[in-house]
């Protein structure tokens, strides 16, 4: 039998691959799922859970994401992040990317750290989704942050950084 695969274009910090075509319904529960949240409320966290191999990154990657970057102004998609030792590092690197300042995810990070040590990370959190969108021109807009390998916020990266 031969497998009919579909093709999702090239999105800024989303990587561009095949996906079987039987990929298409898991996109569309998860985007669906998404829109859901955005639109009636309820829980912020959205966990793609699979097996080890079974293909999450892809999914997300290759298809939610693209899709969701696609949809005009009602989300904001940085590129997915892995936390590995320093998540802060690689959340200002992502973030950073969305605003247009790659060059100062520094000064992003050492704002977090400062925000946490001072007991302020969630204003600091709320002015910097507002920065995002202003910088994104949409006012209205979600911001879906994705983690891959997010179990490595709680195995591998340093305690301080756990608690943003």
């Amino acid at each position: 039998s031969r497998r009919r695969h579909t093709r999702y274009g090239t999105v800024t910090g989303v990587q561009t691959c095949a996906l079987p075509i039987w990929r298409e319904p898991e996109i569309r529960q998860v985007v669906e799922r998404l829109t859901a949240r955005r639109s009636l409320g309820g829980s912020a966290l959205v966990v793609v859970l699979g097996a080890s191999g079974a293909g999450k990154s892809s999914l997300l990657r290759a298809g939610v994401l693209p899709r969701l970057q696609r949809s005009g102004r009602q989300w904001i998609v940085p590129p997915p992040m892995r936390p590995q030792r320093r998540p802060l590092d690689c959340l200002a690197l992502s973030l950073a990317a969305v605003l247009g300042a790659s060059n100062h995810w520094r000064d992003l990070r050492d704002g977090m750290r400062q925000a946490l040590t001072m007991g302020t990370q969630h204003a600091f959190l709320d002015q910097l989704a507002n920065d995002l969108r202003a910088a994104a021109g949409a006012n209205q807009a979600s911001i879906l942050l994705a983690i891959d390998q997010s179990e490595e916020l709680f195995l591998q990266s340093e305690a301080q950084e756990r608690h943003l």
